[in-house]
């Protein structure tokens, strides 16, 4: 999927959001709010597949998800109104709201969640739901800190390759800027072989940014914060940034 007005110049740069289909149509409806001239590719890395749930969701006090397909992946459970739950990041937290759950929630990443968990006067059985691919180790760590934790893994992030449309821009020479979400579509990207010295990448995390630093990538800019709003900030500038180069570099 793309779009592109027809008063798009040749010199302004193309956007590839490899996220999740879902989630990059949104973080695209974001960008057309401010860039509404930009190319913007949709081209998932990831496919996101729910898994069969056996597990009795009704005997765990407080729940904990690191991510929105978390929520998603067990919307239709009965789960009592009210129950506690944390997330990481005001998007899934609001998602849990959404479904019943009370919800608290840190703007970092896991590490972040597991402090606020742990300073939360908190008893009683835990449950992470996580994707297959996950970091932090939420479970083992809160369980260490005498918090019983258990996790169950709801979903898998499959693997896909970049479209077509994805690949061509990449070998044709136009800067791009890939917006990258997690270490894992970070990790999927560089195994696709392709000519990286005209793209940038917008990093949410440090995690994310190490994974090219010894590529041929030309640019990496990390986030300010791990969030939709800071990533948004960081496209907007980076694609200003490049538009103004690349139409100076065209007058001469």
């Amino acid at each position: 999927m793309s779009t592109m007005t027809d008063n798009a110049s040749n010199n302004l740069p193309e956007i590839i959001l490899t996220r999740p289909k879902e989630g990059a149509r949104k973080f695209h409806a974001l960008i057309q709010e401010t860039l509404p001239e930009a190319k913007v590719i949709i081209s998932p890395l990831i496919t996101i597949d729910f898994l069969p749930k056996s597990i009795d969701f009704t005997k765990f006090d407080t729940f904990i998800f690191t991510s929105i397909n978390g929520v998603q992946a067990i919307e239709n459970q009965r789960i009592p109104h009210g129950t506690l739950c944390f997330a990481v990041g005001a998007k899934t937290a609001h998602a849990a709201g959404k479904i019943g759950f009370k919800a608290l929630y840190s703007d970092g990443n896991s590490e972040d969640l597991i402090s606020i968990i742990l300073s939360h006067p908190r008893r009683g059985k835990f449950l992470h739901i996580r994707g297959k691919y996950t970091r932090g180790d939420v479970s083992r760590k809160l369980s260490e800190h005498g918090l019983p934790c258990e996790e169950i893994v709801a979903y898998h992030q499959k693997s896909q390759a970049l479209t077509h449309e994805a690949q061509s821009s990449m070998k044709g020479g136009k800067p791009l800027i890939f917006p990258l979400f997690s270490p894992r579509t970070a990790q999927l990207l560089m195994e696709n072989i392709l000519p990286m010295e005209r793209c940038h990448i917008i990093a949410m995390s440090e995690n994310i940014s190490e994974a090219f630093k010894k590529t041929g990538c030309g640019k990496i800019t990390t986030s300010k914060s791990p969030s939709a709003k800071s990533m948004l900030e960081e496209v907007i500038k980076i694609y200003n940034m490049i538009s103004h180069l690349e139409r100076l570099s065209g007058q001469k």
